[in-house]
């Protein structure tokens, strides 16, 4: 027999990252982002045990994989039109947005919003937005890991089967 140990503290990322650059290197807003994503990042995996996320680092967007190289799921903080966003990341593949988008009424319906569909020249995305975001009221923040968590997980509920349907 041998003892189980359980896990009750671990490193903290957000000071791993801070520690590796000189704080001068960050401006402020980019200390929030790292900031908020640490917290969401320990949000998400103490409401959801098997959930495996990226490390956290000082950017507006937070990639989270769909188990493909043809997508990711890219979940986002936009301090200047004050936005909460989530949506799937599409890069290289035309196609593969093309045979998404011939699905748009049904995926929006599915999701209960109006998505932007948006086809650059090298990636294209489907995005969600919550208006309202404040980067800076942390009092708000489980309302907001709440919503990214919910649409992360709508998100691969969707578009996970249209990927695999269209690989075939």
């Amino acid at each position: 027999p041998a003892p189980k140990f359980e896990v009750v503290v671990s490193p903290n990322e957000w000071a791993k990252t801070i520690r590796n650059k000189s704080s001068a290197e960050f401006t402020d807003t980019k200390l929030q982002q790292l900031e908020f994503w640490t917290k969401f990042k320990e949000w998400a995996q103490a409401n959801d045990k098997h959930l495996r996320l990226q490390t956290p680092r000082p950017q507006h967007w937070f990639d989270v994989s769909m188990g493909t190289s043809d997508a990711h799921i890219a979940l986002t903080v936009n301090t200047r039109e004050r936005l909460l966003g989530c949506g799937i990341y599409i890069s290289k593949n035309k196609e593969l947005f093309s045979f998404i988008q011939d699905r748009k009424e049904s995926v929006e319906r599915a999701l209960k919003c109006n998505l932007d569909w948006i086809d650059a020249a090298k990636a294209s995305r489907i995005t969600m937005a919550k208006p309202d975001f404040d980067l800076q009221d942390q009092d708000r923040y489980e309302e907001y890991f709440k919503w990214l968590y919910n649409m992360m997980l709508r998100c691969k509920e969707v578009f996970c089967p249209l990927i695999a349907e269209f690989r075939k």
